[in-house]
């Protein structure tokens, strides 16, 4: 898991301990009174932007889109 300020990155090897996962931290935010708005959040993707990172199975890299804003 990873959070920045109030974005939180959930990734797993497999479906199944992504799902533990999930419901832990889920579970954690809850019993401190934290919710997550589900029209902001993503579950089950194979592919994310993450801060300036485009997050995908086994690669990490740079969003294009961000490189190409600072180049132009």
């Amino acid at each position: 898991m990873i959070t920045y300020l109030d974005d939180i990155l959930i990734y797993s090897d497999d479906l199944e301990m992504h799902c533990s996962h999930v419901h832990k931290v889920l579970k954690k935010l809850n019993e401190r009174a934290l919710y997550v708005k589900k029209s902001k959040s993503k579950f089950k993707t194979k592919k994310i932007k993450f801060l300036d990172y485009v997050i995908q199975f086994e690669q990490i890299k740079k969003d294009s889109e961000k490189t190409d804003a600072v180049k132009n």
